[in-house]
């Protein structure tokens, strides 16, 4: 298992789950240097927080798991940003991923 196959586990969830229409969330994945180029402005014209969750997951997360080199980085700091958003059902599945992402490692 790899982290690309933990982020496809845990897709319907973070899919579901992340408020990507909510200000402060954008901002706070902006200033972790999520969004390149019109990607803000790309996902935040989505029409619902799924839509605009599952256009981010795929072209940013999920990219940066696939291929020859694999970038865990940006992974890790969606989940930073989960946890700092202080919202107990974003911290529990925060730390649900990274459960299992230590498991591979193991």
């Amino acid at each position: 298992m790899t982290a690309l196959d933990v982020l496809h586990e845990f897709y319907p969830e973070l899919v579901s789950s992340l408020p990507m229409k909510n200000n402060v969330f954008i901002e706070m994945l902006d200033k972790k240097d999520l969004f390149f180029g019109n990607m803000s402005a790309v996902v935040q014209s989505k029409p619902t927080s799924a839509d605009a969750a599952a256009y981010f997951i795929d072209n940013v997360i999920e990219r940066s798991l696939s291929g020859s080199f694999v970038y865990t980085e940006i992974f890790e700091k969606l989940l930073v940003v989960m946890e700092e958003f202080n919202t107990q059902p974003l911290k529990q599945l925060a730390s649900s991923i990274r459960q299992k992402l230590e498991g591979l490692s193991s």
